[in-house]
Parts: C-alpha cells; sequence; structure tokens
C-alpha cells in the first residue's frame, strides 16, 4: 500500500537510537553500527547493520537477532502518544526543504532509478502521513517479522563462500570459512 513505505520510515526512526544503543553502546559490538529502512525496487526491509573488527560474523548475527526480538517488545508496547511524535517528526522533516542541491538531485535519482517518477513525493507522503494509524503499524511490523531473514556475514580471512541456514530456518548467507 502507499502508507507502507512510511510505516518503514516511522519503523526506522523508532529503531534507530535502541539499535545504536544496544549493539554499539552497551554491548560494544563493532564501531560501526546503524539501522534503517532498505528499499530495493518495489521491495521493502529493515536492515541492521554491524560491523567489527573484532568478533565473530555469526555472533554479530546473534545478537542482531536478540535486538530484533527487544524491537518486537518495543513495538507491542509502543504508545499511541510516542507514534504521533514519531509521525510528527516525520512531517517536520518532509515539510522542511532540501538544505543542499545534493539532496535535491538525490531525490529526482532516486525516482529515476525506482523508475515511478513521482517527483511530488514529499507532498503526497506528507499528506498520507497524517492517516497513519498505530493498529496498522503494528500490523505492518508483524507481517514485515514474518517475512524472511537474510544475513551477510563476511569474512576478509575467509577463503570461500558458505551457505548455511540459521536457527529459525531463514536463509543465511555468510564467508565466515566454517561452513
Amino acid at each position: 500500500s502507499e502508507k507502507d513505505p512510511l510505516y518503514l520510515s516511522v519503523l526506522s526512526s523508532i529503531a534507530h537510537g535502541p539499535a545504536y544503543d544496544t549493539l554499539r553502546t552497551k554491548e560494544q559490538l563493532g564501531y560501526i553500527v546503524s539501522s534503517g529502512a532498505d528499499r530495493r525496487s518495489h521491495v521493502l526491509g529493515f536492515k541492521v547493520l554491524v560491523e567489527s573488527a573484532t568478533k565473530p560474523a555469526k555472533h554479530l548475527h546473534r545478537r542482531i537477532m536478540n535486538f530484533m526480538k527487544k524491537l518486537d517488545a518495543i513495538v507491542e508496547n509502543l504508545s499511541s502518544e510516542h507514534f504521533k511524535t514519531v509521525v510528527l517528526t516525520l512531517s517536520n522533516g518532509l515539510m522542511e526543504p532540501p538544505q543542499r542541491a545534493s539532496k535535491s538531485r538525490d531525490s529526482v535519482l532516486a525516482e529515476i532509478q525506482s523508475r515511478e517518477y513521482q517527483y511530488n513525493r514529499r507532498a503526497k507522503n506528507f499528506k498520507v502521513l497524517h492517516t497513519l494509524e498505530l493498529s496498522e503499524f503494528k500490523q505492518f511490523y508483524e507481517n514485515m517479522r514474518s517475512g524472511a531473514v537474510v544475513s551477510v556475514q563476511l569474512d576478509p580471512q575467509a577463503e570461500e563462500l558458505s551457505s548455511n541456514t540459521d536457527e529459525n530456518a531463514n536463509p543465511v548467507m555468510g564467508m565466515d570459512g566454517n561452513a
């Protein structure tokens, strides 16, 4: 639906702080930790990225999956007030004009790359944003979490690419040398 990319933006906003706090600050898994929306063509996804020079890829995968369980609880217990605050913050961001020409260029290039050519996307999203509902967001999240999990694990020391399945029978691809 036209609301799904906006629900994904809400999820990204909600998860950003807890992901960084949990995976970077508390667990100190790696110097680079991020989370957010992942849009590829017409496929929406949510990603958590952790780069570590000291922790093995399988350990990072387990910690990310543990964080996702924590995110499940955050979404389940999300109050209407917090949801409205996040939506308002996103709305304010849409109303701000791009601060740099590169932002305008990136927006146009994204439309061309997606082949959707909705150059008025910000205005359209602004209108739709105010129709978002907490119950629909929770359903969106539940549907997203019921899908496949893809974990890409790269180890520069590995000599071969291995493919295996994680403990939840979701596909896992990695270069960890421990097939």
